[in-house]
């Protein structure tokens, strides 16, 4: 098997094979004891298994079972797979470290709370990570582009005219709540745009709202924006 730039050929070793077992049991929602029992294996073996130490890592046919009641290939944790070597892994956490900044989104189902934090913003940048309910997402779709009139004219309607708005959203945010989906929101970082007006050079500093429509994970959310992007930077 060639070996690619920055890559090595090697099985899994102890903790990776802990890490994927947890994924996909978490994925699918599965306890420790449903997927032993699945997998045919004793509780224990499962156990050594998610606990990552090489002295305690099962037989390779136990491996193959856990895969198979994964619903992986059988040789999944016992076959070699060309793997990203330390150096590399460490290389491209320093590109994410200088390209991208980590952001802590929280969780929002107040119109008012988001008005508050959309107010003042120049720069709206969001995302909707829904892809198995087309209601939701027709319901996330509208309610960006609301969030977007809303943010360009708050400046510019009354105060009566802000209130039907806010009861508006929240009505939107209510509806997406009951498909189980909700607004994870920031404001505060600013970033520096590139060209502006006449100024092809000069950098203007503005605040960006990012927001997150997605299903409701908990009360907040971490999420890696770019630092740059078609002429801003952070």
């Amino acid at each position: 098997m060639k070996v690619k730039l920055g890559m090595e050929n090697r099985k899994y070793n102890s903790s990776e094979i802990s890490s994927f077992i947890k994924l996909f049991r978490d994925m699918y929602e599965l306890k420790q004891e449903f997927l032993a029992e699945r997998a045919n294996i004793s509780l224990r073996t499962l156990e050594r298994a998610e606990s990552g130490k090489e002295k305690d890592r099962p037989s390779d046919n136990s491996l193959k079972r856990i895969a198979k009641a994964l619903m992986l290939e059988e040789d999944f944790f016992t076959k070699i797979h060309a793997i990203k070597t330390k150096e590399e892994s460490e290389r491209e956490a320093r590109e994410r470290e200088k390209n991208y900044t980590k952001i802590v989104l929280t969780k929002s189902t107040n119109a008012k709370d988001i008005i508050n934090r959309l107010s003042g913003s120049h720069m709206y940048w969001s995302d909707v990570l829904i892809n198995e309910n087309d209601e939701a997402e027709e319901l996330a779709a509208n309610l960006v582009d609301y969030l977007q009139d809303l943010g360009d004219s708050l400046d510019d309607i009354s105060e009566t005219n802000k209130l039907e708005m806010r009861r508006e959203l929240q009505r939107m945010i209510d509806e997406l709540e009951v498909h189980g989906f909700v607004v994870y929101h920031a404001k505060g970082k600013r970033v520096a745009i590139v060209g502006i007006g006449n100024e092809p050079k000069q950098k203007t500093p503005m605040r960006v709202y990012y927001y997150i429509i997605r299903r409701d994970s908990g009360d907040t959310f971490q999420a890696l924006y770019p630092k740059r992007s078609e002429g801003w930077w952070a």
